[in-house]
């Protein structure tokens, strides 16, 4: 299976996100961050002043490669709710899980990197993805981190 690579970026500055994928902007990794080009030549490439280029203006959110119950694509950084109607936010990197056993003290636990759930008030964490079972179609992104962190309290 294939998912589709795409990034929204969060300006610090202006405080909304500015989508790369459909305006014409240049967009590098930089030391781990995101940059965004200062201008553009004659010949419609992008210009990198360096002396103008702020490096840590710019925070990226990477694409799931799902979308929610309302066909809303799901980014890193987003806040859903589940169809049980826990709140959490959407995160990429290593987690610790658990895999709950009907038999005592069978209990899996483990770390994996990817997408994952991140509950404000658990230890654990759960995958999120396909492998989460229901493609994204059980959750509903309600806000993100940036613009909405309230819904996380």
């Amino acid at each position: 299976m294939t998912r589709e690579i795409k990034y929204k970026i969060w300006d610090i500055k202006n405080l909304k996100f500015i989508d790369y994928n459909s305006h014409k902007i240049g967009a590098m990794l930089f030391d781990g961050w995101i940059v965004i080009s200062t201008g553009w030549d004659s010949e419609d490439n992008p210009i990198w002043d360096w002396s103008k280029v702020e490096i840590d203006r710019y925070l990226p959110a990477q694409f799931t490669g799902l979308k929610d119950k309302n066909g809303k694509d799901i980014y890193e950084g987003d806040i859903i709710i589940t169809g049980n109607g826990t709140i959490a936010k959407i995160v990429f990197g290593e987690f610790p899980f658990r895999i709950e056993s009907e038999e005592e003290g069978q209990d899996i636990q483990d770390k994996s990197i990817g997408f994952f759930f991140e509950h404000p008030k658990k230890e654990y964490h759960e995958p999120f993805g396909e492998c989460a079972g229901g493609g994204g179609t059980q959750y509903e992104v309600i806000g993100n981190i940036y613009e909405n962190p309230e819904l996380l309290k």
